[in-house]
């Protein structure tokens, strides 16, 4: 269609006249003003004016169109969850995949918490995967995905981001991103039929209100490019990535570390000091009982800004 073409056109910041998109897809200025028109309906921010047409930084929303990736990607506007709606399309295609949308009705945090994701507010994403292309150990996959993210946010703009172990990423003092990885269990043999590696990412303040905002934040960012690159990252690493750089730019940029955390483990509620992770992504903490592998659940540093 011809607006998908334009907008491809337009992508890329720069403004192109009437005349010149004309004779590109060989249609009338009227033609192109009125795809222009449709774009803008969708919500696209077009800026038309007198010496042509602009869509600054990719519009302020997410396309389909827009997104470049090393598999297919399922696109919506509205789903309840990415990382459920991946799940059901995979029991059906039995194929990588990803799925991207402009909001989440119930976007899904650890331990069965909400994730904020309000239409356009932000990049929210899954990508699932057939066990047997997963290379690298699955405990490590919600440590690459983080890596993968972070390093996205970075050529986007977002760079000395930080790590709260083990799947939220803080931007500036302020939570910005979350990582939701899960295994599907195979109902004929028990074991792992499928992984789903979830991401949001916060560009933008809308929703971000009352007590969320002083625990949230978000990154100017490009959806459309922090996207692909989200994608492509985690494919990468989960498909062909080192262990050990991995888990070295996981230990790098960790916030937790030095600091009184607190976590339960076996139903018993412990404190200690984080001393640092380990070759498998477990958290290091130094007790009054000695030192403790924490390998899984959450932990808290005591402060309602780091809890969430």
């Amino acid at each position: 269609m011809l607006k998908d073409e334009l907008l491809k056109a337009l992508y890329g910041g720069e403004r192109r006249s009437g005349e010149e998109l004309a004779a590109r897809f060989g249609v009338t200025r009227a033609a192109v003003w009125k795809a222009a028109r449709q774009l803008e309906a969708e919500g696209f921010a077009i800026d038309v004016g007198k010496d042509g047409y602009l869509l600054p930084r990719g519009g302020g929303r997410l396309a389909a169109e827009l997104i470049k990736s090393p598999v297919r990607v399922y696109f919506y506007d509205t789903v309840d969850s990415t990382n459920e709606e991946a799940k059901r399309l995979f029991s059906e295609k039995r194929e990588t995949l990803a799925v991207a949308a402009r909001e989440q009705t119930r976007g899904k945090g650890r331990s069965g918490k909400s994730f904020s994701s309000a239409k356009d507010n932000g990049v929210y994403l899954s990508v699932v995967f057939r066990p047997e292309e997963i290379k690298i150990p699955l405990g490590l996959v919600t440590v690459a995905a983080a890596v993968a993210v972070r390093r996205a946010m970075a050529v986007c703009g977002a760079g000395d981001t930080e790590i709260k172990w083990v799947n939220d990423i803080f931007y500036k003092g302020k939570k910005v991103a979350g990582i939701l990885c899960e295994a599907v269990t195979d109902m004929e043999d028990g074991g792992v039929g499928a992984v789903v590696c979830g991401a949001g990412v916060n560009t933008g303040s809308d929703g971000l209100t009352g007590p969320l905002s002083e625990v949230a934040g978000h990154i100017d960012a490009e959806k459309n490019l922090l996207a692909s690159e989200m994608i492509k990252n985690i494919c990468a690493l989960l498909k062909e990535g080192d262990v050990g750089e991995i888990v070295s730019e996981y230990r790098g940029c960790q916030l937790v570390l030095g600091k009184e955390v607190f976590f339960t483990k076996d139903g018993k509620e412990y404190s200690g000091v984080a001393a640092g992770i380990g070759d498998c992504g477990e958290l290091l903490v130094k007790t009054e009982e000695g030192e403790i592998a924490v390998k899984s659940g959450a932990v808290s540093l005591g402060s309602e800004k780091y809890a969430k």
